[in-house]
């Protein structure tokens, strides 16, 4: 008797989670989709607005590649980036970019990331606390402080897949390397923003995304 009332309870069991499992099926194909938990709504997809904000990172590291990405362990990994080397004698870093493309089908340049950074972040004429990621970098600090040119920092598109950094004697590439994974340091297109100044990176049918 004692075996026949388990057989059912155990039957009864194996029923209920049918049961459930059945109503919590796979949902209908109504596209990928990605659920993040955020303590609040994102309304600017600019990603340099958001350096201080882990909230919104979250959102933007979906839609916006930088150069690189750093791993559990610490290490730079290339993203946008297909390879980098670094002469430590004349404190030079070349970044080469591999082929990518913006959400239009335009292709990724290096001077998209060199006019993200330069400027719409290191211009002082727009303070942006992300430019606190490229003070190791020569001539930005002067920049910032209205002392030198944007365009006389060491920052250059050396090719349309290159990138060429200077970097102040002294400093540590490495962190200048992991400076580059932040989100605040992924590119924009310059005809995107200056076709829609006011409103770019909030209207969703003039933005772009890498």
């Amino acid at each position: 008797m004692k075996k026949l009332v388990s057989l059912l309870l155990t039957l009864v069991m194996i029923l209920g989670a049918l049961t459930v499992f059945t109503g919590c099926g796979a949902p209908k194909d109504d596209g990928a989709e990605i659920s993040i938990y955020l303590g609040s709504e994102v309304f600017d997809f600019d990603p340099s607005d958001y350096y201080v904000s882990s909230n919104a990172e979250r959102v933007l590291s979906l839609i916006y590649e930088p150069l690189f990405t750093v791993n559990e362990k610490g290490n730079i990994k290339c993203a946008a980036a297909k390879d980098y080397d670094v002469d430590e004698d004349d404190h030079e870093i070349t970044i080469e970019i591999r082929e990518t493309y913006w959400s239009d089908n335009i292709q990724v340049k290096a001077a998209d990331f060199v006019y993200a950074w330069c400027e719409r972040i290191i211009n002082p004429v727009n303070p942006n606390p992300a430019a606190a990621l490229f003070l190791d970098i020569e001539g930005v600090r002067e920049a910032i402080e209205g002392n030198g040119s944007i365009w006389d920092v060491g920052i250059k598109a050396t090719e349309m897949d290159e990138i060429t950094i200077t970097y102040r004697a002294g400093a540590d590439y490495k962190r200048i390397l992991k400076n580059l994974a932040s989100v605040a340091a992924s590119p924009v297109r310059q005809s995107i923003v200056e076709g829609a100044p006011a409103y770019w990176s909030k209207n969703p049918n003039v933005m772009v995304f890498n």
